[in-house]
């Protein structure tokens, strides 16, 4: 590769993807006799044409593994506007009276001299108190 070092820069690939790559290169120099291509070289092509590559099927598989949850949440809570209506109901659920919860029967999970946290179990868990 020409350039200086400082045009350079270095991703750290898994096991699979270094595999895969390296059975691609083996591809393309079987039977390439005026010359040859290094993982290097077919990385930099892939990487430099990737945009090509990519489907739209592609870009929501990607972006589907690395979704994460608590990522959205948090962008929630920086929104300048207010949380979405579900949220704000289970945020403000355990500050509720019993009588104002119209779901299953509650049962005390917690017992302090003046206080309880009342949470709502399902039929086959009642029995936890």
């Amino acid at each position: 590769m020409v350039g200086d070092i400082k045009d350079h820069n270095r991703v750290v690939i898994s096991k699979d993807a270094n595999a895969t790559l390296e059975e691609v290169v083996n591809m393309i120099n079987s039977g390439f006799e005026s010359g040859s291509v290094t993982r290097s070289e077919l990385a930099n092509y892939t990487f430099q044409n990737l945009s090509k590559f990519l489907s739209l099927a592609d870009i929501k598989a990607v972006t589907a593994q690395h979704f994460d949850p608590k990522k959205v949440l948090n962008t929630m809570l920086k929104s300048p506007n207010e949380l979405p209506e579900e949220v704000q109901r289970r945020c403000e659920w355990p500050l509720a009276l019993p009588t104002q919860i119209k779901s299953a029967p509650l049962k005390p999970i917690l017992r302090y001299p003046q206080k309880k946290m009342w949470i709502s179990l399902p039929a086959h868990k009642r029995f936890l108190e």
